[in-house]
């Protein structure tokens, strides 16, 4: 597993209201594979304060790494986001 293969996972997101994939629009950042523990990490900022899809965006972040040889975990991290402490609550549950 490499940055380069979670990257073009992260491609396949499109926010539907802007037609564009995650990584096009800069929406995530700092994304780290760690192969011992099998994590995905990354930090994910909606692309608006109010965005209506950061949650569904999130979930479907996590849900397709998930999907991904070699990946047992995906922590996210929500920045920028008038409900960033709940999204942020929700994903560590």
């Amino acid at each position: 597993m490499d940055k380069e293969k979670i990257i073009e996972e992260l491609k396949k997101i499109i926010d539907p209201e802007l037609y564009t994939d995650v990584v096009a629009l800069k929406l995530v950042k700092d994304i780290e594979y760690n192969e011992s523990g099998q994590v995905v990490s990354l930090v994910f900022r909606p692309s608006s304060f109010l965005c209506p899809l950061a949650y569904s965006l999130t979930f479907k972040i996590k849900e397709k790494l998930m999907l991904l040889d070699g990946v047992k975990k995906v922590d996210i991290t929500v920045e920028n986001f008038i409900k960033q402490d709940d999204l942020n609550k929700l994903l560590k549950e």
